[in-house]
């Protein structure tokens, strides 16, 4: 099997068993209770307790919870049917850890995943073997990245690991210059932190909601180097909520909507604020001020819209169609970039012009997506659909 393969086909109901028994807990949870979310969200039925309810020829997905799989490893395995996947040990003998399998095979496979370790030939020919140590990649849409799933026996000596890959794993691969290389070592420990009090994942949102007026009140107050501590801090709190959820497996709609409305609406408010504030404080206010506070406002949701229209048109995202379009996502105009150019110019006394390099800085990030457009629109014309660089096998 393929990486480009490891997609759970559609239309397919599949039930699933855990088997055995786990003293440990990963990010404050029973990791059979984290399987088990990751397998509900994935559409797989619980089958029901001391009956073989599920026809013959049906498909069963069994797996041991003393084993963490996550959401990649789920879905590389419901790709293939007929697929076990093994743990190999130094020995060379096989340790099955999960199967897809039809459910007249059930038995058969129960009795092997919870038995010993054994050679090769005593598995059910014609089953397809994943390697749990080197599983192939599986792109993810979500988080705009291929990553290779995880697929870890549970001990007290992997658990830190596990965790430490597990939220490796649930970082965006797309994302901007801040949230990629300054929070993800602090935010990893913030989550943990979060995770072993129980904290759920809206309550940071909430958290990170109550921020936004805060830095909205600090910039139009003029209080900017406390409004841009606030604002970094909210940006911190959006990243924490977003790992948590995906880590404990407490993601909800809600959830989703609530963090997504929040982190759509708020930039370019803050920009006004920024104007409103720091214009209060200019005597005589520059010739070009309204017209900055005009391109930065509506910029941004113009910027916004084209991203939109760019997926809806070509059905893949603008910054994950060629590789230079996630890197140039590290720094194009969102909220931490902008963030950035203003602390910059507060830092020298010059708050005007941080409103100024941000109104440029998303006029130009404008025009640089408006050829990405016309020049998505011709490879499709010349080439057919357009795919993302991070669905190419290779790019992982």
């Amino acid at each position: 099997m393929t990486s480009e393969d490891a997609q759970p086909k559609p239309g397919v109901r599949v039930a699933y068993q855990l088997l055995g028994q786990c003293s440990q807990q990963v990010w404050g949870r029973d990791v059979a209770v984290l399987l088990e979310q990751v397998l509900l969200g994935a559409g797989l039925e619980p089958l029901p307790s001391g009956t073989e309810a599920i026809p013959k020829d049906g498909t069963i997905a069994i797996f041991r919870v003393d084993y963490f799989f996550d959401r990649s490893a789920v879905k590389l395995i419901l790709a293939a049917p007929d697929s076990a996947i093994i743990d190999w040990q130094d020995s060379g003998l096989a340790q099955p850890v999960a199967v897809l399998c039809a459910a007249s095979e059930a038995d058969r496979w129960r009795a092997l995943i919870l038995g010993g370790a054994r050679s090769k030939e005593d598995l059910p020919p014609g089953i397809e073997l994943i390697d749990a140590a080197n599983p192939p990649t599986v792109f993810e849409d979500q988080l705009r990245k291929r990553s290779r799933p995880l697929i870890r026996a549970v001990n007290e000596t992997t658990r830190d690991e596990i965790e430490t890959r597990t939220f490796e794993l649930a970082y965006k691969g797309v994302t901007d210059i801040v949230t990629k290389h300054v929070f993800p070592r602090p935010a990893f420990y913030a989550t943990r932190f979060a995770a072993r009090l129980g904290v759920s994942p809206n309550a940071v949102t909430a958290v990170s909601l109550l921020l936004v007026f805060v830095v909205l009140d600090l910039f139009a107050t003029h209080h900017l180097a406390l409004g841009l501590s606030m604002g970094f801090a909210m940006s911190f709190l959006d990243t924490v909520d977003g790992k948590l959820a995906r880590v404990t497996q407490t993601s909800s709609t809600f959830g989703n909507y609530f963090d997504h409305l929040i982190d759509m609406l708020h930039p370019p408010f803050w920009w006004i604020a920024w104007w409103w504030g720091v214009g209060n404080a200019l005597v005589p206010e520059p010739s070009w001020w309204n017209a900055a506070g005009i391109a930065t406002f509506a910029g941004y949701i113009a910027l916004r819209l084209l991203e939109w229209n760019f997926i809806a048109t070509f059905g893949v995202r603008i910054h994950t169609w060629r590789r230079w379009d996630s890197r140039f996502r590290l720094i194009s105009s969102r909220r931490n970039p902008n963030l950035i150019l203003l602390s910059a110019a507060t830092l020298v006394g010059r708050a005007d012009l941080g409103l100024a390099a941000v109104a440029l800085w998303t006029i130009g990030c404008l025009a640089i997506h408006g050829v990405r457009w016309l020049q998505a629109w011709l490879a499709v014309r010349r080439s057919g659909p357009l795919s993302s660089w991070l669905e190419d096998a290779s790019a992982g």
